[in-house]
């Protein structure tokens, strides 16, 4: 089996770079606020209403970058064993990052909670309080 002393040199490596790289690029996609290439893709192309594809912060285009930063675990997973790439050194690479990024997405919505709740006013129900985070 895997030994994970072996894999955190891929997960801690690969895996931040390439987390760091991918949010860099889908961040700077979604810039500059609100006239965004891919905000511009997502109303010309697949005619979502402004309103909603238009990012309105810094903050929501990191949370976005950082959120598609993800692959698919399962699927690349499922790749690399039906081609007996599992065991190899590319297949410990792979997995490694996917470590890294199956472990960070704590984080990621921790953050996005954070950024959410930081850009979303209050509202209350008649006689209550509003205790802001």
């Amino acid at each position: 089996m895997f030994c994970l002393q072996a894999l955190a040199k891929f997960a801690f490596g690969l895996g931040s770079l390439q987390m760091l790289l991918c949010t860099l690029a889908f961040t700077l996609f979604a810039l500059p606020v609100g006239n965004g290439i891919g905000t511009q893709i997502l109303v010309k192309i697949f005619h979502a209403p402004g309103g909603l594809a238009a990012i309105r912060t810094v903050d929501e285009a990191v949370v976005i970058g950082a959120a598609l930063s993800l692959s698919s675990s399962a699927f690349v997973l499922q790749l690399l064993s039906e081609n007996g790439e599992l065991s190899s050194k590319f297949g410990s690479a792979t997995l490694g990052i996917l470590l890294l990024q199956v472990s960070s997405l704590s984080v990621k919505l921790t953050t996005h909670a954070t950024v959410q709740a930081k850009h979303t006013p209050c509202h209350v129900a008649p006689n209550t309080t509003c205790v802001s985070a």
